[in-house]
């Protein structure tokens, strides 16, 4: 069984508790924390590791670049901070309303110390990651609507984000 970690960091979930044999995460995320750097990990059983690995070489590159390595170390050293702070800053955005965003950027990532936010519709999103059935696509209609906003909270103070959602929906 595999699974992609990204969302979770390697601090939120525990894969190997799970059962998981491969472990994906987008160093680009969460890890590295400041998105400036591009990398990938994957960690895991070592025999399908080794059966992966010349595959993975041939069409991904065998290593990152060292600078995109430096990048990366150097996130990880603040990942327990962060998240930490990720977390009590989305959870006091959960529990509060939105405003006018002034301190949140429109934007598509996460794990960046900025908290950003971006419209998927319901549509778009279909049409380029899941392809469902017709009774699959109106179940998730019914749930979500014409679409839904991505918001991963960033490193700022949770009241100053809390009053930037709450200028929006006023």
């Amino acid at each position: 069984m595999s699974c992609d970690a990204t969302f979770a960091s390697p601090l939120g979930q525990s894969s190997t508790a799970l059962g998981i044999d491969l472990i994906m995460h987008s160093a680009t995320k969460y890890i590295g924390g400041h998105g400036d750097a591009v990398g990938g990990a994957v960690g895991g059983r070592k025999d399908l590791f080794k059966k992966m690995r010349n595959e993975s070489a041939i069409h991904h590159g065998a290593i990152m670049s060292p600078f995109n390595a430096w990048l990366i170390a150097r996130g990880m050293a603040t990942l327990p901070l962060r998240m930490k702070a990720h977390q009590a800053g989305a959870q006091a955005v959960a529990q509060k309303m939105i405003a006018r965003l002034k301190i949140i950027h429109y934007a598509m990532s996460l794990g960046h110390h900025r908290s950003l936010i971006f419209w998927m519709a319901t549509d778009g999103l279909m049409e380029t990651s899941f392809k469902p059935h017709r009774a699959q696509l109106e179940a998730y209609r019914a749930y979500a609507g014409d679409g839904a906003f991505r918001l991963p909270i960033g490193l700022e103070d949770a009241d100053d984000l809390i009053d930037d959602l709450a200028q929006v929906l006023g």
